[in-house]
């Protein structure tokens, strides 16, 4: 009879056996897992538990290394992207004379100043002058540039959102064009109507024009149109895709023969300012890019060619701005300026190919805005420059408002208004573009 000592021994040796055969029958291609110790544990006399990492988590040398290698690329081009963006960011902003507190401009803030917190020293310099900068307000009311130095909170910026100056939003309430955009306009002398404008020399020809009688709106037909537009245009009040479908091709006419574009963008355009953004109209006629006007295209490419896509129209003087109940007049208002300056820029190069250049004040240019069932137009011209070297200056001016559905007869006026606005644009556009033809191939100056 085996003695308890003995018995107790055999118990003892079976179980590491068993424990033995257990590590042992595992897969040979699974990895050996890493024991690592439990810093949480309590510091005893016992042996320390020892807890196994998941395989996705234990250190495999080369691929760690790799891994921390590929994380610091990514930091590094990161960290270069975001330095770029800065920069281009900045040369909007340091352009404006005058700051207007928009949610662009309180965001540039944030960023600059979150930028600087990693570079200014801990001890901030003292300001030259408190009275501009503490308050950030000069007697007009209007926010002058703040200081980086703004105890306002800085919030993280993320490098990836696309500057206001770098591309225009879809919608059409676009912070793009807010009033630091207006401000920087009028910096740059595009002026509007209702400040510094000056109306053209053919003004009143204008105005005439588009009040001349068409024998395609006829006022026995006005009433059953009157009411089949008014009800489509009530229908899509608040979607300008709709509004674009089915109001606007009432406004220009079905049978309307002129060259035209759809949210194209003008991305071919010499811009009117440094890092402003690319004109996207909602709708605008222009002249066919045919073989015979090459040479003429070739001459100013990028004055009067809006788009790098060859089949759009080219010299676009006539444009038309939809918007619906959700978007702003305001928004819609800078945006026909802007892309109405671009044209009058391009009607007078054309005009002046050849030649001595001189600015005559009139206009060739014109646009409308579709807005809250009005429909309003605008001239835009050039006038002479103030100075030797200074800019010409670009005027926005009202020429017409028309409540569309008041009455059978009001449409009749809107839509009698913007098909011969519209007649009247491609009249210049043809009287220019034969009249430079002429002079390029005679190749002789003239005054």
């Amino acid at each position: 009879m085996a003695k308890p000592q003995q018995i107790r021994k055999k118990k003892v040796s079976a179980h590491s056996k068993i424990g033995t055969r257990h590590c042992d029958s595992s897969p040979p291609s699974s990895p050996r897992p890493t024991l690592v110790s439990d810093s949480k544990a309590p510091t005893t006399g016992r042996k320390r538990k020892q807890r196994t990492l998941p395989p996705d988590q234990q250190d495999t040398g080369d691929a760690s290394i790799e891994h921390r290698d590929n994380q610091s690329k990514s930091s590094s081009s990161s960290t270069n992207s975001y330095r770029i963006w800065d920069r281009a960011e900045r040369s909007y902003w340091d352009s404006l004379s005058t700051l207007r507190l928009t949610s662009d401009c309180l965001r540039e803030l944030n960023r600059q100043n979150a930028l600087m917190k990693t570079s200014v020293p801990k001890t901030i310099p003292a300001v030259e002058h408190p009275g501009r900068y503490g308050s950030h307000r000069n007697p007009e009311g209007v926010l002058s540039r703040p200081t980086l130095w703004s105890s306002r909170k800085a919030s993280k910026s993320k490098p990836d959102r696309k500057s206001p100056v770098d591309e225009e939003e879809e919608t059409g309430g676009s912070s793009a064009y807010d009033s630091n955009f207006e401000h920087h306009l009028t910096q740059n002398h595009f002026f509007r109507c209702k400040y510094h404008g000056k109306r053209p020399a053919n003004h009143q020809e204008w105005v005439e024009a588009i009040k001349q009688p068409r024998a395609s709106l006829s006022s026995l037909r006005m009433s059953d149109e009157y009411e089949a537009l008014s009800r489509a245009a009530d229908d899509a009040r608040n979607d300008k895709g709709q509004l674009m479908i089915q109001v606007l091709p009432k406004l220009m006419g079905e049978k309307n023969s002129y060259r035209s574009g759809k949210r194209v963008k003008f991305d071919n355009l010499e811009p009117l300012t440094q890092r402003i953004l690319d004109a996207r109209p909602d709708y605008y006629e222009g002249h066919h890019a045919g073989l015979e006007n090459r040479l003429l295209r070739e001459k100013l490419r990028t004055i009067i060619t809006p788009s790098i896509r060859q089949d759009t129209p080219f010299l676009p003087n006539f444009f038309v701005q939809i918007n619906d109940g959700g978007g702003s007049f305001a928004v819609a208002e800078r945006r026909a300026r802007h892309v109405g300056a671009l044209a009058a820029r391009g009607m007078h190069r054309l005009q002046c190919l050849g030649r001595t250049e001189a600015y005559d004040s009139n206009a060739y240019t014109i646009s409308a805005i579709y807005y809250a069932q009005f429909l309003n137009l605008y001239t835009h011209h050039l006038t002479q420059p103030e100075g030797s070297g200074s800019p010409p200056h670009t005027h926005m001016i009202a020429l017409k408002s028309v409540p569309l559905f008041d009455s059978p007869e009001s449409l009749y006026e809107g839509l009698t208004a913007i098909r011969n606005a519209s007649e009247k644009a491609n009249e210049y556009r043809e009287q220019f573009i034969e009249s430079a033809n002429l002079r390029l191939e005679s190749d002789t100056p003239q005054d």
